[in-house]
This record gives C-alpha cells, structure tokens and sequence, in this order.
C-alpha cells in the first residue's frame, strides 16, 4: 500500500472534485491512501502533451519561415515536431506501453499527430489576418494566448488549479482547457463546463476577472468545444465546492460509499479499485457487484486515444 497523504485535503482541486463526484471511493483510496496511478500513458501523455503546446508560444516570429508561396504551415508543422522530439521521452513512454499493452509506435504516431493539427489550426487561424497585413510578427502576436499555464490558487474556496490558456476571440477573453483524449464527450460535456466554470470562479475570486466563455481543445480532431456560463452557474459552482470540501473532511472511510454505477467502475478501468470495493475479485461482503469485463479479446494492441486523460 502507498504511502498515505497528507488528509482530509486542505485544498481541492478541478481533479479531485471530480473524482470525488464520480465515486467517493475512488477519491478516498487515491486522497487518503494515496494509491498512485501516476505511471500511466494517459495521464503522462497529457502531461506531456501540454507541455509541446505551450513550449510552441514561446516561439518567436522570427522562429518560422514562409515556403515559396508565402505559406507558413510547413513551418508551424516543423516547429511543433522539433518540440515534440525534445520533450517525447522514448524510455519512459516504451516502459508505460508495454505496461498498458499498447503499441509503442502507433502511440507516438497518434500523440505527434494531434499536436500537428493543433499547429496547423493555429496557422489557419492568422492566415487571413496575415495576408491582409502582410506582418507576420503582428500575426503571431495576436495569436499567442494572453496567459498560458497561469497557476490560481483561491484561498477562501479552499480550491486551486492550472488554466491551460486565457485567449482574446473577438475582444472576449476565453478560458481554454486543452484536452489530449478521445472526443466522445462532444459535443457537450457537463463535467468539462464544470471544471471551466471553477476555473472562471477562481478568476473572479482572486484575480477579480469576469469571464464567461470558456472552452476545451480537442487536440487529436483540432476541434473546440465552447461554453457560455453564467452567474447562476458560477453560484452553483461556488455551493458545489464548498459541499464537497465540507463533506471530504471526514477519515472515515464509511463515509466515502463506492458508486458502483459509475460507467468506469471495474477492476480493469478504476486504477483506485482495493479489494475493500465491492467490483474487485477479492471483496467477499454481502454486497459484491459482478459486472461484465470491457476487455476486449482481440490481441489488438490498444490506442493512444482509447482512454480519457482528463
């Protein structure tokens, strides 16, 4: 067993909450026993991921050539790849493929992929503020994000995160969360409004920022998802945080039910499963749960992006 954390939390975050909501289990054996599922790809991909798209704004116009016709998307594409390649590390993401049975080269593939079409959108996006100015470096400079990984911390909410981007879309400000898994949330997701929504509650908290769009980044499709939120949301928010940190006070492992309900809640999916839950193989109390394995028979190794990382 891991070494136990430092617990009750004295400060939430976006993660925690909604491990929280999805089973109050989960949350106590990864918060409170500290089970760590940290060496997994999903989650060291995303890390990584985030990573390459940040490095990419701290580019220099000056960093990018046009070709022959004046068109800088090959550009943009070698400039991400380069990046990619300095922040890929081979050992590590071998080791967590083998351990997931996934194939190592079709991982990277995909992963470099999605932060291809990321680049490209990016190009697309200042094209034709480009060819009407003719000025690259004004270009860019208006499409850099007005914050990037900008770290809040909300003291009376008990509550802290890492918004991934604050970008300006016709003179409104947008809060964006970029997200490195599979689509099937779309086209609306109630827990990724819900961590936006904490994130612009943290803003107006700390930082006295008013924000109501919000948005994430399908990297793999270059695809975004906006929200609109509003002050009833915000007020729901606020009284959802405040319930949750006041019900995780409790040690008392009776106080944390697993919701056997929930879609992912199996030995093979949930990486917090004890044998002290009801769905493992070894829980022998009178209210076991047996549930169907999602493994799939095939020897087909597994997809880069048949999980979710956020």
């Amino acid at each position: 067993m891991a070494k136990k954390k430092n617990f009750p939390q004295k400060i939430l975050s976006p993660s925690s909450i909604a491990t929280y909501l999805d089973c109050n289990r989960k949350y106590y054996n990864r918060y409170c026993l500290g089970i760590d599922d940290s060496f997994r790809f999903a989650l060291i991909r995303g890390s990584m991921v985030h990573k390459v798209v940040e490095d990419f704004f701290y580019l220099k116009a000056s960093d990018f050539q046009p070709d022959e016709n004046d068109d800088y998307e090959m550009s943009f594409c070698v400039e991400m790849e380069k990046i990619f390649d300095r922040r890929w590390n081979e050992k590590q993401m071998r080791a967590v493929c083998d351990k997931e049975d996934m194939d190592y080269d079709t991982a990277k593939m995909e992963s470099l992929e999605s932060v291809l079409t990321f680049a490209r959108i990016q190009w697309f996006n200042i094209r034709g503020g480009y060819r009407k100015m003719k000025n690259f470096a004004r270009s860019w400079f208006f499409l850099k994000p007005k914050f990037s990984e900008r770290k809040l911390k909300c003291e009376s909410l008990h509550l802290r995160g890492v918004v991934d981007a604050i970008i300006d879309l016709n003179d409104e400000l947008y809060i964006m969360d970029y997200k490195t898994s599979n689509i099937f949330k779309l086209p609306f997701s109630e827990e990724y409004k819900r961590q936006l929504t904490m994130y612009s509650l943290m803003m107006r908290e700390t930082e006295g920022e008013h924000i109501y769009h919000v948005g994430n980044w399908f990297l793999k499709y270059g695809i975004q998802a906006l929200y609109e939120i509003t002050e009833d949301d915000i007020d729901k928010c606020k009284a959802l945080v405040e319930d949750v940190y006041a019900k995780t006070r409790s040690i008392d492992v009776n106080d944390y039910p697993c919701n056997t309900d929930y879609m992912f809640c199996s030995q093979e999916w949930c990486s917090q499963c004890t044998p002290k839950c009801p769905i493992h193989d070894e829980y022998d109390g009178p209210d076991k749960v047996t549930k169907k394995s999602k493994k799939n028979d095939s020897k087909k190794k597994k997809s880069a992006f048949d999980r979710s990382d956020d």
